[in-house]
């Protein structure tokens, strides 16, 4: 006989314990919503929920719960979330209460593929057996058996005494006997197993998303300075336009002296002396929670000399009337500052719709904190492309996935009459893998390029030239990279520039298919300078010193497995940089003979290489013991 299911059963009571909310703070509404996704949510994210201070955030926390669970976002529909609302109503629908184990185990996995009812001696209650075939992303069987009393809720069914009934001892044993072999080849693991499976949540896509959602308390009234809170500036301006949006740019700044000294080698202290401040914000419209984002900033209050050290972000808002809340915490002192502000965000000709409230007062600055400074002035080379008029340039060519032979390419200018004439693209260069192979001097800018008999990875740039050779506009293709490619291009800042207080960085993240970007993080030079966890992957630089001296800035960009993608932009580089220009190339090349057998003691003159028809020069013909190995592993689990 089978002995080890009472185990197995015991082991998924408690997964099926009832959950109810341990705070009164939300309403009867959102009581009731957590009961209905007490299945799904996990206790960090329940947590998250309970500690939120309105309405309004409980609708943003509620609409990107499901988001984050979507199985297929790419399609308009979220099929999980209507499957469990459809769920929610028929199981209360058959068994009146989600109490009942069957009402959990039918929302998380569905109607069961067959199922049927035993009574059995020895057995109060009446046995009810649902089988899971294997289906679509399903792979093995699942069993799960329930018990139900005449009064009361279905429960997991554990075996009295530790054992399996017998079918001859219980009614519709030609059915249960099959089930009950089943259970006895399977094994005590196995059943565990999927038993487990069928009760497994869908986890949500990104496993901290909640962490944009934490609760932003009201300011601090003026004139109150509590213990484990620090001051800083708060300025808004509206710099630019990006499309129909415009560009909000949130300026503060945070007096050193209220950042505590950092230990050394501490977690949120960076080397040096770095402190890393995490911002968290909300967009309200009408009380709505329209956005909420995240970003961390690396500071270095030691580099300030009392002055203020700044910070900016970016968000990107349609004209009229929101409500800005922000809070920005020390993760090493665990100091915070909270602040509000009214946003009256103006359309193309300054204007917004209606009239606007009063601003709310900034945060008052504690007695000693420096005053205020120019802090649009500090960022106003930042702020100079958002307004600089640039030629388009944009560049199209086939939509198939794998190219190869003659294809052609083409460049097209958008139409700038308003551009003067030193800023008009003047005549258009392709340059295939880095390399310039051709200029076009009028239209149509186009070019046909030979890509081979087979696929290879190859990179397409054009270039739109001024009259004096500078690059004013570019645009690039990936060809052959597939679905899984995964790049980051730094738009912003501009290597032809001289930046000298201030650049606004700018990246375009291309994740693979189906997947999305977990963040990306700009640095200058070696320091990292802020980490974005949204788009828009836009950040203003406040730049050390005074001078032009050169630097570069990088963008990284991460998915959720930890994958990376990275791009650099040289800064204030000289006119004539030194370059060295590489040439020799490691081919590795395996010659045998007849019987398989490696070819020794051959030269320079034994080879012949050509690429892309050319015949190379050869400098050297070597044996090498320690050379690369490539391995692929195709493991056939049908």
């Amino acid at each position: 006989m089978y002995k080890a299911s009472a185990l197995v059963v015991l082991a998924v009571v408690s997964v099926l314990s009832p959950v109810h909310a341990q705070s009164t703070s939300p309403g009867d509404t959102w009581q009731q919503w957590l009961r209905d996704v007490g299945l799904l949510i996990a206790p960090k994210e329940r947590e998250a929920f309970l500690a939120l201070p309105g309405d309004a955030e409980r609708r943003a926390f509620a609409e990107r719960f499901w988001q984050v669970r979507d199985p297929f976002p790419e399609t308009p529909r979220n099929e999980l979330q209507e499957r469990w609302s459809s769920g929610l109503a028929e199981a209360r629908s058959r068994w009146g209460t989600l109490d009942d184990d069957r009402s959990r185990v039918f929302l998380l996995q569905g109607e069961p593929s067959s199922g049927f009812t035993a009574r059995c001696e020895g057995i109060a209650g009446e046995l009810e057996l649902w089988a899971y075939e294997p289906r679509f992303r399903v792979k093995h069987r699942s069993l799960v058996v329930f018990e139900r009393q005449a009064q009361g809720p279905a429960r997991i069914w554990r075996p009295a005494g530790d054992t399996l009934p017998a079918s001859a001892q219980c009614s519709g044993g030609e059915r249960l006997a099959p089930e009950l072999l089943w259970l006895k080849m399977v094994g005590a693991e196995h059943y565990r197993s999927s038993v487990e499976r069928a009760l497994l949540r869908p986890k949500p896509r990104q496993a901290d998303w909640y962490e944009s959602l934490v609760a932003l308390v009201p300011a601090v009234p003026a004139g109150e300075a509590p213990s484990g809170t620090f001051d800083a500036g708060l300025q808004v301006d509206y710099p630019g336009q990006v499309e129909e949006r415009r560009v909000v740019r949130v300026m503060m700044t945070v007096p050193p002296g209220s950042l505590r000294p950092p230990l050394p080698m501490t977690a949120a202290a960076g080397a040096g002396g770095a402190q890393d401040l995490v911002l968290t914000g909300q967009v309200l419209r009408d009380r709505e929670v329209l956005e909420s984002f995240r970003y961390k900033f690396r500071v270095h209050p030691e580099a300030v000399e009392g002055q203020g050290i700044p910070l900016a972000f970016e968000r990107y808002l349609l004209p009229g009337f929101y409500h800005l809340r922000i809070k920005l915490e020390n993760l090493f002192s665990k100091s915070s500052f909270q602040g509000e502000r009214e946003l009256a965000v103006p359309g193309p000709q300054g204007k917004v719709a209606r009239a606007l409230a009063p601003p709310a007062a900034p945060h008052s600055a504690p007695d000693g904190a420096p005053g205020l400074p120019d802090m649009a002035g500090l960022y106003s080379e930042a702020a100079a492309s958002l307004g600089a008029r640039e030629p388009g340039l944009h560049l199209f060519g086939p939509a198939d996935n794998l190219l190869i032979g003659n294809i052609r390419f083409e460049a097209r200018i958008d139409e700038q009459p308003d551009l003067p004439e030193s800023e008009r693209v003047d005549r258009v260069a392709f340059l295939l893998d880095g390399r310039r192979i051709l200029t076009r001097n009028r239209p149509p800018y186009a070019v046909t390029l030979d890509l081979g008999p087979v696929p290879r990875s190859r990179t397409l740039r054009v270039e739109g030239l001024s009259r004096d050779g500078r690059v004013l506009a570019a645009d690039e293709l990936a060809l052959n990279a597939g679905a899984q490619r995964f790049a980051v291009q730094l738009l912003e800042p501009r290597p032809d520039r001289a930046y000298r207080r201030s650049l606004r960085a700018r990246a375009e993240v291309e994740p693979p298919a189906g997947q999305s970007v977990e963040r990306v993080e700009f640095y200058f030079n070696e320091d990292l300078v802020a980490t974005l966890y949204q788009p828009p992957f836009s950040q203003p630089i406040a730049l050390p010193g005074k001078d032009a001296s050169a630097g570069y800035v990088r963008a990284v960009a991460y998915l959720s497995d930890g994958l990376s993608s990275e791009d650099v932009v040289i800064l204030n580089a000289p006119e004539s940089p030194d370059a060295m220009d590489v040439r020799l190339v490691e081919l590795y090349t395996a010659v045998m003979d007849e019987a398989g057998r490696p070819v020794e003691g051959l030269a320079g003159g034994d080879f012949q290489v050509a690429e892309d028809g050319v015949r190379q020069t050869l400098r050297r013909v070597e044996r090498v013991t320690d050379i690369p190995v490539r391995v692929v592993e195709l493991i056939d689990n049908s």
